[in-house]
């Protein structure tokens, strides 16, 4: 249960809080079981406080985000009515949010959780916003999330966990840096967004092992410089997980880290810096489905296409040479990826014809049992 004194310092505002924590800084900061909802809790406002000690809000239930209060919002500023407004707040200490759950526009952008965070079973509701926040630790599994929800340009020092998440359609991860990584059996609705992400684990792995994607889901320009594992995943059409052109990856870059507080920016850049936007660097899809597509393809076929599927149409296996007289359709594409290190394709299966078009050192592919 929450501390009662906790809860009237708070409302008393962030000037009141501050004055608190400097005298009590290893105090674990109560609110769990609070509905700020309700009562007085609902004009609480925590947008820019600091947390010295543990902050404890876990079983809590925060309200939907009023226009006023969010990023492009305007106009008078009334009643939060018990909206999660944490943008701009430090952490120092364990930050557990455990089974909370959140209305639409949580703000957690450019929060910073200097030890672990935890949201595991947490619920949030439309436009979760944790854009440019910074991440020593987290713990996002079992976490479900409604549409857009929104972490680009977040920094995970360590590797967050979103194992057995649940996102809705346009979770945005443009961006992103990750140490590592772990979202085995997660699921995406469609349009799922890593592109220009980095994944930089040094002794572990990222791991995408069984997770699910609806269409369009993209890993354009995301930079695998560790052992990436897509083992027994499911993507529907238009998966791209194409290479991107090295200078407009790390000027991305750049102006990502302006976003983020000061001394978080060097690590972003080395990391960003130090990745191939290109590379697959020992990389496994075995036993992957690519979606079948829905568009009609039995049309004439151009010149340029049949170049371009040229090399696709070579691995087809002779049950699918019908595949051969269809128009570049919703299929997977790879394009100018260079294979740095083993990428591994037995067993995967192709509903359409993927696109491997411009692709560097294609010894490095690994093709056992490659149906279509």
């Amino acid at each position: 249960m929450a501390d009662p004194e906790h809860l009237r310092i708070v409302r008393a505002g962030k000037t009141a809080w501050d004055s608190w924590r400097r005298t009590h800084p290893s105090e674990r900061a109560d609110f769990s079981e609070t509905d700020f909802t309700v009562g007085e809790n609902r004009d609480i406002v925590f947008s820019g406080f600091e947390f010295e000690g543990d902050a404890d809000f876990s079983h809590t239930i925060f309200g939907n985000t009023p226009i006023p209060y969010q990023i492009h919002g305007t106009g008078h500023r009334g009643s939060p009515d018990g909206a999660a407004l944490f943008d701009g707040v430090v952490f120092h200490k364990d930050a557990n949010f455990r089974y909370a759950q959140f209305g639409h526009n949580a703000r957690f952008d450019k929060t910073v959780f200097e030890s672990r965070a935890d949201f595991t079973n947490t619920r949030f509701l439309n436009q979760a916003e944790f854009s440019a926040a910074v991440f020593n630790s987290a713990s996002f599994s079992d976490a479900h999330f409604g549409e857009y929800a929104t972490f680009e340009g977040v920094l995970f020092v360590e590797g967050p966990s979103f194992e057995n998440a649940v996102f809705g359609n346009q979770a945005r991860f443009e961006g992103a840096s990750f140490e590592q990584a772990f979202f085995q059996m997660a699921r995406f609705e469609h349009q799922a967004n890593f592109g220009n992400s980095v994944f930089m684990a040094k002794d572990t792995a990222v791991q995408f092992d069984y997770a699910v994607f609806g269409d369009g889901a993209s890993f354009k320009g995301a930079a695998f410089e560790c052992r990436a594992y897509f083992s027994g995943a499911e993507f529907g059409d238009y998966t791209c997980f194409d290479a991107r052109d090295r200078i407009a990856f790390k000027d991305d870059a750049v102006t990502r880290a302006k976003i983020l507080p000061e001394r978080y920016r060097a690590l972003y850049l080395d990391r960003a810096n130090a990745a191939h936007s290109q590379a697959f660097n020992d990389i496994s899809f075995s036993r992957v489905h690519f979606g079948e597509g829905t568009v009609n393809r039995f049309r004439s076929e151009s010149l340029l296409d049949k170049i371009r599927l040229f090399f696709p149409r070579l691995l087809h296996s002779p049950e699918s040479h019908r595949m051969r007289d269809l128009r570049p359709g919703p299929g997977a594409s790879f394009r100018r990826r260079i294979l740095q290190g083993v990428c591994d394709f037995s067993r995967v299966q192709f509903d359409q014809p993927p696109d491997f078009g411009g692709i560097g050192q294609p010894d490095n592919l690994y093709l056992r049992a490659f149906p279509f």
